[in-house]
């Protein structure tokens, strides 16, 4: 991978329960790179706030985001090369699926309730194994199934059309 990314997301409706719990609010900066300690941005039915810093995504805010409905995590590591997606929900994780690149590559493995999609995911690792076998196909994958499931892919955000920078709201 080439660039790295943190995020998590909740059901639209929620954006402003999320934003209190965080205590932050939005800002009229643009931040179309997510250069910003925490950047936020609508993507169809969830709200998205991606995070500098991978340890800020802790499971306390994972727990307290999901309290009232999903949360879904994504951290796409360039440092570890351990992609993860997990879904939240009332405070419990509902399933994880991990992926740490090796070679050979390795399929993902899940944890919990097997998300719908999965099976699809493998399917199209499998098939673009077979055409280019010296290739990992899963982090770019793990991308795709999370894009499928939130409408949000960090790269396609087109500059000063999206996301925009958070504060913390003043005391």
């Amino acid at each position: 991978m080439v660039w790295s990314i943190v995020w998590v997301g909740v059901e639209a409706g929620r954006k402003a329960e999320f934003l209190s719990l965080l205590n932050l609010r939005e800002t009229a900066e643009a931040d179309d790179f997510f250069e910003s300690s925490w950047t936020g941005v609508a993507s169809g039915d969830w709200y998205i706030i991606a995070l500098r810093r991978q340890k800020d995504a802790n499971p306390d805010l994972l727990k307290a985001a999901s309290a009232n409905g999903h949360a879904l995590l994504a951290t796409f590591p360039d440092d570890t090369m351990a992609s993860r997606l997990q879904m939240w929900d009332r405070g419990e994780v509902v399933w994880s699926i991990v992926h740490q690149a090796s070679d050979p590559p390795g399929e993902p493995t899940v944890d919990g309730e097997t998300p719908e999609g999965f099976d699809e995911l493998l399917r199209a690792g499998h098939t673009r194994l077979e055409r280019t076998p010296d290739v990992d196909p899963y982090p770019v994958l793990m991308v795709e199934f999370a894009q499928r499931l939130t409408g949000f892919r960090a790269e396609t955000f087109i500059a000063g059309v999206g996301p925009v920078r958070l504060k913390p709201m003043a005391a």
